[in-house]
C-alpha cells in the first residue's frame, strides 16, 4: 500500500504582522491567506504582500495590496514551483525563484516578476536561496550551492543579476543554508544563516564584510536550528527564526542585538514560525508565517489502491516513517516531553519505542525487522542512534 503524510491545515496557517516590541502580549495584523503555504513576503513600504498560490496542482505568483485588499495574479498558475518571493526596494518588482523540474536536480531560476504582472525576466540559473537587497537596490546577494563539490558560496551580482562574483566559500562539514542572506541597512555586512556537522550538527548566524569577504559570529550561541533572519531598518539587530533547545519542535522569534550580540526570544508556545521574515521600514513591523502543526496518516492498499483511510488527526509525522516487515509502521511523534517514536498497526495497537525529551525522528526500519535506525538529540548533539 502507499503511506501520505497530510500536513498544515488551512485554518492552522496565518499570515501575521507583530511589533517586535510586543510580539509576545500583542499580534497586531492577521493577514489570511488563501491557500495554506508558507512563502510570501510584504514590502518595505508595509502596503503589499506577494505570494505564492497554490490551484491543485499549479503554482503562480500572487500581490495583494495590504490598504485595498485587493488581490490580482502577476503570474498565472502553471505547472512549475516557486520559492522565495522578495520584493524589491522600489516596491516594483518581486524577486523569487522558480523549480522547473520536479525531480532532481530541481533545476532553479531567479526571476525578477513586476507587481503589474507586465514583465517576466530571467535573470539567472544558479540561485539557491532568496534574494537580499544592498540598500540603494543596485546589487543582490544569495547563496549558490554547488553540491557535487561540496561548496556553498555566499554570491554578490547587480540587480539584474548580471556580473555575478563570489565573496565568501564553505566546504562542507561546514556550509551555508539555503534560508537566505540579509544585507545590513548601513551596507557594510551581510548576514547569513551557516551551520557545521563537525561536532553533531548545528547552526550559527555570521556576519560577512562585503569589502573583504571577512567572516565573524553574530551570536554568542549554537543553535539547534536557524532558519531566515531580516534586519531591523534601524540596524540595531536582526529578527532570526529558529529554535535553542533539540526537545522543542516549535521555532520562534528572536532579536539579535547587532552590538551585544545576544538574542532575546519574542514568541513562546506551541505555535511554529517557519520560512522567513520581512520587515516594515517605517515602523519595523515584523512579517512572518505562523502554524500550528497537525497531521494525519493516511494509507490505502493494493486492493483498493484508490481509496485512502485515515489514522489519526493529531500525529506530528513529519519527520519520516517506516514500514517493518510485519506491515507495522515506526513514525515520531510530538508530545509535551519531546519527539518520540513509535510503532503502531494499521488497527491503530501502537507502543512507545523511545522515552526522552530530546528529538526522536527519522526511523528507518532495518531490512530484518529487528532494530530501528533514526536521528536523535537526546545526548544534546544531533547523532545516529539504534534500538
Amino acid at each position: 500500500g502507499v503511506l501520505l503524510i497530510r500536513d498544515h491545515i488551512p485554518e492552522r496557517v496565518r499570515a501575521w504582522v507583530l511589533d517586535r516590541k510586543e510580539a509576545d502580549r500583542a499580534l497586531v495584523t492577521r493577514l489570511p491567506l488563501e491557500f495554506p503555504g508558507q512563502m510570501a513576503t510584504i514590502s518595505r513600504s508595509g502596503d503589499q504582500m506577494v505570494f505564492i498560490s497554490q490551484e491543485g496542482d499549479l503554482f503562480g505568483v500572487r500581490v495583494k495590496n495590504l490598504k485595498t485588499n485587493i488581490t490580482k495574479s502577476i503570474v498565472p498558475p502553471g505547472p512549475d514551483g516557486y520559492l522565495w518571493p522578495t520584493i524589491s526596494p522600489d516596491n516594483q518588482y518581486a524577486y523569487l525563484v522558480r523549480v522547473r523540474d520536479v525531480t532532481p536536480p530541481h533545476v532553479k531560476e531567479l526571476l525578477r516578476v513586476s507587481l503589474t504582472g507586465k514583465s517576466v525576466d530571467l535573470l539567472s540559473r544558479e540561485v539557491d536561496s532568496p534574494v537580499t537587497f544592498s540598500p540603494d537596490g543596485r546589487k543582490i546577494a544569495y547563496i549558490r550551492e554547488q553540491k557535487q563539490l561540496g561548496l556553498s558560496t555566499l554570491m554578490i551580482a547587480e540587480a539584474d543579476g548580471s556580473r555575478p562574483r563570489p565573496l565568501r566559500q564553505r566546504q562542507i562539514p561546514d556550509f551555508y543554508t539555503t534560508d537566505g542572506p540579509a544585507w545590513s541597512p548601513d551596507g557594510q555586512v551581510i548576514a547569513t544563516p551557516a551551520g557545521s556537522a563537525r561536532q553533531g550538527v548545528y547552526f550559527d548566524l555570521v556576519g560577512i564584510q562585503v569589502k573583504d569577504g571577512s567572516e565573524s559570529p553574530l551570536t554568542r550561541r549554537r543553535w539547534e536550528h536557524v532558519l531566515g533572519i531580516g534586519w531591523l531598518p534601524s540596524g540595531e539587530g536582526l529578527i532570526l527564526l529558529g529554535k535553542t533547545d533539540p526537545r522543542t519542535f516549535a521555532r520562534q522569534v528572536f532579536f539579535v542585538s547587532a552590538r551585544t550580540r545576544v538574542e532575546e526570544q519574542l514568541t513562546h508556545g506551541e505555535w511554529d514560525y517557519p520560512g522567513r521574515p520581512s520587515l516594515s521600514d517605517l515602523d519595523e513591523k515584523v512579517f512572518t508565517i505562523r502554524r500550528l502543526p497537525q497531521n494525519s496518516l493516511s494509507f490505502n492498499t493494493p486492493e483498493r489502491p484508490d481509496q485512502f483511510d485515515v489514522y489519526g488527526n493529531k500525529l506530528v509525522m513529519d519527520d519520516g516513517i517506516s514500514w517493518t516487515p510485519r506491515k507495522e509502521i515506526v513514525y515520531a511523534q510530538q508530545d509535551e516531553l519531546g519527539r518520540n517514536l513509535w510503532i503502531s498497526d494499521l488497527d491503530g495497537q501502537r507502543r512507545q519505542l523511545t522515552r526522552n525529551p530530546g528529538q526522536n525522528h527519522y526511523p528507518a526500519v532495518t531490512p530484518n525487522g529487528q532494530g530501528v535506525v533514526f536521528s536523535s538529540s537526546q545526548t544534546g548533539q544531533t547523532h545516529i542512534h539504534w534500538i
